[in-house]
């Protein structure tokens, strides 16, 4: 309002702005006596009907079922109220606040459409019956990808249109910076329309098949291709990373090992193992021992009868007695079987060799032993499932199998054994071992198990069988899809 004084009168003047026009009172209306008159009430503009029709549009869609059915925010909503959502929230939705803010006038469309009810108070709107429990949509929905990124909703809908009614485009963007990925799914009216968009395969302009790269070309996929596109994809992505995540592991043990390797080679024992050959074919294991003990204690001797060669390896602080030993035995030109064996200390890289071979045989031989322990073959020990007490290293389990006692190892029974093979005389006889006290052990029961058509009778399967992995699978690219939509 705008006063200006002249001559004992007021003029008052009336400004009014719509859709950026500026109007003017008539003339006979400006002028009137008194010093307070107060302005005539101004009537709210007419909408126009396109204006209307684009709001009734855009609020229909809001409520559809298609859209409905995956708006997260608008359930929530409407779940806090029995009279459901605010226009004021609905007034947020960027394609509404584009058309209009007007709470008033979204209130008047809403009471003129069907579907929906908008409270007395005029503030709130819900639905008016609850999502069909039968959802067809999967059955009408297509993928297409290859978009160029700047493509706007409006020409999607307008692109998608040519084949029915599209009922919900959802553009699929990226979690991180919400970036068009150049994919949509489009859900249409009618089974047909999807199958019509499919086979067609009409160009676009501006884009690029993902996959031949092809100009203005799409790629069209129903959502079940797609669901199974995505499924093999999943499967080989998963594993190729068990693939990797078992090379890496591999490469992994096995740098532990040689720096574990690397570790005890500074720690050994220096001119400790004497190398021989050259000595006779009968030449046996004790003959050896009888003639190097004398020079300090044997660890282990590396031969067997009717070798040519071998190595002696004596213990941790015997190097003055190894060096003393070569020295004498080659002066003395000692004979094993008629024959003079050459000899000499390993030293330097032969000496590392060798070292590195043994360490690798305990390694293997400890490895052997911890697999004994849930061996499934009779007699091999360990607390396997099958196994008997004792066997080959371990005490072995409460199973079928054979072999008493606590085993020594494999190693050192094959040692005993050679040795007492070197004698010519047969074992000595002794007294047989006292038998064990107590009651004999009372095995467990073990789980129930079903009995099957199985060569030993038992199906160890259990009795609910899980989800297979094709199943699982389709699972994860279905959620995906319920997700991103």
């Amino acid at each position: 309002l705008h006063a200006m004084e002249g001559e004992g009168k007021k003029v008052v003047k009336v400004e009014e702005t719509v859709a950026g026009n500026v109007d003017s009172v008539p003339p006979e209306a400006e002028e009137a006596t008194g010093a307070s008159d107060a302005p005539a009430a101004l009537e709210a503009p007419e909408v126009p009907l396109e204006a209307k029709e684009a709001i009734q549009k855009q609020l229909g869609f809001y409520f559809s079922d298609s859209n409905f059915r995956h708006d997260k925010f608008m359930k929530a909503e409407c779940n806090k109220h029995p009279d459901g959502i605010t226009l004021k929230a609905l007034c947020s939705f960027n394609r509404l606040k584009a058309l209009t803010t007007d709470e008033n006038l979204v209130a008047d469309v809403l009471s003129t459409m069907d579907g929906v009810v908008v409270s007395k108070d005029r503030t709130r709107v819900r639905r008016e019956r609850p999502l069909p429990e039968d959802d067809t949509s999967k059955s009408r929905t297509i993928y297409a990808k290859g978009f160029p990124d700047e493509v706007t909703l409006d020409q999607l809908s307008k692109f998608f249109s040519q084949f029915g009614t599209p009922l919900l485009i959802k553009m699929r963007r990226r979690n991180d910076t919400k970036a068009f990925k150049g994919s949509v799914f489009v859900e249409f009216s009618e089974v047909d329309e999807a199958r019509k968009a499919v086979d067609a395969k009409e160009t676009f302009e501006g884009a690029k098949h993902p996959e031949t790269g092809a100009a203005n070309e799409l790629l069209y996929l129903s959502l079940e291709e797609y669901l199974k596109k995505k499924h093999a994809e999943r499967k080989m992505r998963r594993e190729q990373a068990k693939e990797k995540q078992k090379t890496e592991a591999e490469e992994e043990r096995h740098l532990m090992e040689q720096r574990d390797v690397e570790e005890k080679l500074k720690a050994i024992p220096k001119g400790v193992i004497i190398h021989f050959e050259g000595v006779g074919p009968e030449t046996k294991r004790e003959n050896l021992k009888d003639v190097f003990a004398e020079y300090g204690d044997i660890a282990f001797v590396e031969f067997k009868k009717g070798d040519a060669a071998g190595y002696i390896r004596f213990g941790d602080k015997a190097a003055e007695g190894v060096i003393k030993a070569v020295k004498e035995v080659s002066e003395s030109k000692k004979e094993f079987d008629g024959a003079i064996p050459q000899m000499k200390i390993l030293e330097g890289e032969e000496e590392i060799a060798y070292w590195k071979k043994v360490l690798e045989e305990r390694k293997t031989h400890r490895e052997t032993r911890s697999g004994g322990r849930f061996s499934s073959d009779a007699g091999h020990g360990g607390r396997g499932r099958r196994g008997g007490r004792g066997g080959r290293g371990g005490r072995g389990g409460r199973g079928r199998g054979g072999g008493g006692g606590r085993g020594r190892g494999e190693k050192r029974k094959r040692d005993d054994a050679e040795d007492q093979a070197d004698k010519d005389e047969p074992a000595p006889k002794g007294k047989p071992p006292p038998p064990p006290k107590g009651p004999p052990p009372v095995s467990k029961p073990g789980p129930v198990k079903r009995k099957a058509d199985t060569e030993e009778g038992v199906d160890s399967t259990p009795l609910k069988e899980p989800k297979t992995e094709e199943q699982r699978e389709s699972n994860d690219a279905l959620h995906t899809y319920k997700y991103e939509s």
